[in-house]
């Protein structure tokens, strides 16, 4: 189905995307632990009506962006309580898993979930910066390259020295709206977290659980048949 073919070529050009934009900050220690540098936010499309979402689709797969410089030594044995956690917060919100299967029968889902996570090592991103994709992105400013502006919320900047943190990014976009060929994608809602892959597996775990479900949790516009502005 070139429907199909084209959200799946959506899913993953989207993470890339997206996850070249994302600042891996780094923070000065001032005696906190691992678990103070974590962040959460979350930004969506004001234009969006997300009442009338009710359906999603999920790949079981969790990319992961590494620096052509670094070593890819991010942990994957978490992927998989990744996909469980977000299944988890969209199905307690009322939202509908779409399977494959379903696709491929032509369903298609109202949004599509990705999830994508990064490391960096001793060093900091930002435009301009050697080694920085250079797609004219700077939080705050509220639009993507092809995207028109205006309707995102994005509340945090980036700061940082030598501190290597790990992120993770979850991208929900519109599969009606989006078209590769024309370089554009439909993003709607995005949530992230900076600073969980520099600690113990046990504790990573536990943090992963909280901050994902915090993400949604202030998100109160999602929800299916939610009706809050």
């Amino acid at each position: 189905m070139k429907k199909t073919n084209k959200m799946r070529h959506a899913g993953f050009l989207l993470t890339l995307f997206l996850l070249s934009l994302w600042i891996a900050g780094c923070y000065k220690d001032y005696g906190m632990s691992i678990e103070d540098y974590d962040l959460v936010t979350a930004f969506y499309d004001k234009e969006v009506d997300f009442s009338a979402i009710t359906s999603y689709a999920l790949p079981d797969t969790v990319f992961h962006i590494v620096p052509e410089e670094d070593e890819d030594d991010v942990d994957r044995s978490l992927d998989s309580q990744i996909v469980q956690q977000i299944n988890l917060n969209m199905q307690t919100l009322g939202y509908e898993k779409l399977t494959l299967q379903d696709i491929e029968d032509g369903r298609l889902p109202d949004v599509v979930l990705l999830a994508a996570v990064t490391s960096t090592k001793n060093s900091v991103w930002y435009p301009g910066y050697p080694g920085y994709p250079g797609w004219g992105f700077w939080p705050g400013w509220g639009y993507y390259p092809g995207y028109p502006g205006g309707g995102w919320y994005y509340p945090p900047y980036w700061t940082g020295t030598t501190f290597t943190t790990g992120s993770l990014l979850i991208t929900m976009i519109d599969p009606e709206e989006t078209d590769i060929e024309e370089e554009k994608v439909k993003v709607v809602w995005a949530g992230g977290v900076n600073g969980l892959l520099d600690d113990k597996k046990e504790n990573v775990k536990r943090r992963l659980v909280y901050s994902i479900a915090e993400m949604f949790r202030i998100s109160p516009y999602l929800g299916a048949s939610n009706t809050e502005d």
